[in-house]
């Protein structure tokens, strides 16, 4: 089989998941492109960029406090990582791949501040660059020689620096997305 570059553009639903943090995340949404050179017709090496916006809502910070204002309550964050990529074709058209990628997540985080006097800051939860591990599987079905849709499952996992007044943590902060792709390959 000849060597092939598969490349695709997807979108998808994710769901973010603080460890430890007290952060109720909810389904938020996921774009990213990706391309794989396969070396082989199972083993390939690539590289994956993603954005990923899902909203926080922090349970109990700005209840029952007057003059408390949710500057961002967004956690953005913009992912490059590379890796190995797996294919095993089932039939003709249909596949099944997986990848482990690592990378750099930039993050920015949420902010809520006290207006009452002199807009004093009562949390923020930061993310700023950290290391960032990938996990994903897809399932794909090549309807053309050289188009396929998939449809894939991601897991995202990132060490998270989190502040509060004077008191900083870092926890894991990973994001499981669900989603759909477009691939051609060439």
């Amino acid at each position: 089989m000849p060597r092939e570059v598969i490349s695709g553009v997807g979108v998808g639903v994710g769901v973010g998941v603080g460890v430890g943090v007290g952060a109720a995340e909810m389904s938020g949404g996921v774009v990213g492109m990706e391309g794989a050179y396969f070396l082989n017709k199972h083993f390939g090496v690539g590289a994956q960029a993603r954005l990923i916006s899902t909203p926080a809502q922090i349970e109990g910070a700005a209840e029952g406090a007057t003059g408390v204002e949710i500057e961002d309550n967004q956690f953005n964050n913009a992912s490059l990582a590379v890796g190995v990529y797996g294919n095993q074709a089932l039939s003709k058209r249909i596949s099944v791949g997986a990848k482990a990628l690592c990378g750099v997540r930039f993050a920015d985080g949420i902010r809520y501040v006290s207006h009452q006097s002199d807009a004093t800051e009562i949390l923020q939860a930061k993310g700023g660059t950290a290391f960032n591990y990938v996990l994903g599987v897809n399932f794909a079905w090549r309807y053309r020689t050289n188009f396929a849709w998939k449809l894939f499952a991601d897991l995202d996992a990132a060490k998270t620096t989190y502040t509060y007044q004077s008191y900083t943590t870092t926890k894991t902060l990973a994001h499981a997305t669900l989603g759909a792709a477009f691939s051609v390959a060439f």
